[in-house]
Parts: C-alpha cells; structure tokens; sequence
C-alpha cells in the first residue's frame, strides 16, 4: 500500500471507471429494445456503486493524515475495479462492433450473465458501504483488505477496541483530573502496540488454562518474559485488551508499560498513577 493520497487516487480513478460505464450503460439504454429492463437494472447498481465509492474518496481525504498499517491491501478495492473493468471491455467491443458492421445495437448478454454482474457489484456497494463506517483510515483499509464476512467482524472488532479505548477520554473533567496526576500516559505505548499485532498474534496466550486463571482469579498473578524484541509489547497490548473488555465502572482495569527510552516510566509515582 503506497501514501494516503495515492489511496484516495486510486479511489477516484474507480469512480471515474464507475462514471463510464454508467454512460455507456445509459446510450445502450436509448439504443437497445430487447433488454431494457437488465440495462436499466445494470446502470441503478452502477450509478449507486459510484456513488459509494465517491463518498469513500471523500472519506479518504478527511482521514489522509491517521497512521495506517501499509502492508494492508485494498483487495476489494481491487476486485470492484475487476468487474468493472470486464463490464467496460464487453461494452466498448460491442460498440465497436456495431460502429464498425454499422448495424442496429443489439444485447448479446444473457439474464445469468448480468445477474452474475449484478451479484458482483452488489457485493462491492456492500463492503464499501461497510467501509464508510470507519472512523479512521487504518479501520477503513483493514474492512477493504476483507473479504465478504470478514470485513463485517474486522470492523465489529475494531469498533469494540476503540469504544474501550475511549472510556478514557469519555469526561473532559474526567481526563482534567486524570491529567494531573497522570505523570506519564501510557495509552501511546497500548496503541502502538495494538497497531503493531498482526492478525492472530497473541491468541495462543489467551487460550493458555494460566491466562484465563489470572484473568479470572481475583489477586492472581501473571509474569511473561523474553529476551529483547520477542514481541513482549505486542503481547502486553493483547492481554490488556482482554483485561479492559472484562473491565466495567464497579471492577475497573488499569495498565502501565515500563519502557527503558523514558525515564519518568521507571519511578513508583508514575506506575501508580494510572
């Protein structure tokens, strides 16, 4: 995946292709007298697809300047651009053809292959759609690199994440006082470690009999160690997700990272504060 703005381009470039076919679709209409009831069809899903992909754009550019994980891909971005694609290229060869032997247009497609046409731009309206529900550009990519389904939970899950994480800054008073005797906030530290997880890291822990024990066991304890680099971070970001979806007002959960770069996470004062 390149910067956001070649994100967004490459958005606007499938509306653009959207915007085409639609025309194209739109002519055959005023042309053809044996399918007009499949053309008129083919063009609404089109246009409202076009429409979907335009907002997307849009929501691109508002998003252009969150943090995203680049190895993500926009596989349906890239599907949608497939079936439009072969709508356009059977569309531009039957005009030419028909230009060319100068005879009346004529619908060469069968019902079976434009409901498949159909089906498919259907299911792409559907995941951009989905998409437009992100709040942030990373949440956006992670629904378009889906497919079907999985989108659905990839979004559900990071909605989840995002409404624990903002039960800290629920309260303007709340966080005024949080502030004050916060000496250091570790919530960049639990971000950053939540951006760095790949899908699936962690899950062997939590399905360890010792990790549901401390989860569950009031005053229990847990200690993990590893040499330097072994993903202790991305570990401890995974577990104290686990422990904030357990979290509620009456059995609050609190965290903190010691990290060796800053001296103010090394003090009593600061590891109790939280």
């Amino acid at each position: 995946m390149a910067d956001p703005l070649s994100i967004a381009a490459s958005i606007a470039g499938l509306v653009g292709l959207a915007d085409i076919v639609f025309a194209r679709l739109v002519k055959f209409g005023r042309s053809v007298k044996n399918a007009e009831e499949e053309i008129r069809h083919l063009a609404q899903e089109i246009n409202l697809l076009g429409g979907a992909l335009n907002s997307l754009e849009r929501l691109a550019q508002v998003l252009k300047d969150d943090a995203f994980d680049t190895n993500l891909r926009m596989h349906n971005i890239d599907d949608c651009r497939e079936t439009l694609k072969e709508i356009n290229r059977k569309l531009e060869k039957l005009e030419a053809t028909s230009s060319l032997m100068k005879q009346k247009l004529m619908w060469p497609f069968t019902k079976d292959r434009v409901k498949e046409w159909l089906d498919d731009l259907s299911k792409h309206k559907e995941n951009i759609n989905l998409a437009l529900s992100a709040n942030s550009l990373d949440a956006m990519l992670r629904v378009l690199s889906q497919e079907g389904h999985h989108a659905t939970e990839i979004l559900a899950e990071i909605k989840e994440t995002r409404k624990i994480i903002s039960r800290i800054h629920q309260d303007s008073e709340r966080l005024k006082v949080l502030n004050f005797f916060l000496k250091y906030n570790p919530q960049k530290n639990y971000d950053m470690s939540i951006r760095l997880r790949q899908s699936g890291t962690g899950i062997w822990l939590q399905k360890l009999q010792d990790f549901q024990h401390w989860l569950s066991e009031p005053g229990s304890k847990l200690w993990l160690k590893g040499i330097p680099g072994a993903s202790k971070t991305v570990l401890a970001g995974s577990i104290i997700e686990s422990a904030l979806k357990r979290s509620t007002e009456a059995i609050p959960s609190a965290f903190f990272f010691c990290d060796y770069k800053e001296a103010d996470t090394h003090t009593i004062e600061s590891i109790s504060a939280p």
